[in-house]
């Protein structure tokens, strides 16, 4: 059974037959490992629902970003994998 979650934002590629789901917290510093948790949890449902409905790959992509700042390392990751190629090569030289 899947709840009635509401995404904050649903990207939909149908040339690669994907979707991302995204959703976005900001909780204190110290509960973000928690609240990113928690986002991939409520979300699972809605992703198995969307591959099986649709027939694409889903991703759910939680976006949590403290109120100080911190930002876990999964975040990283998924923001540069979502990049353009033009952008991921600017920012790795920046970071160099």
């Amino acid at each position: 059974m899947v709840v009635a979650n509401q995404p904050d934002i649903v990207v939909v590629d149908k040339h690669r037959k994907t979707v991302v789901v995204i959703d976005v917290a900001i909780p204190s510093d110290s509960n973000i490992r928690k609240k990113e948790h928690e986002k991939l949890e409520k979300y699972q449902g809605l992703k198995e629902k969307l591959e099986r409905m649709w027939g694409m790959k889903a991703t759910v992509v939680p976006v949590v970003i403290g109120t100080l700042g911190a930002v876990t390392p999964k975040l990283s990751r998924c923001s540069n994998r979502y990049r353009e190629p033009h952008q991921r090569s600017l920012s790795r030289r920046v970071q160099s």
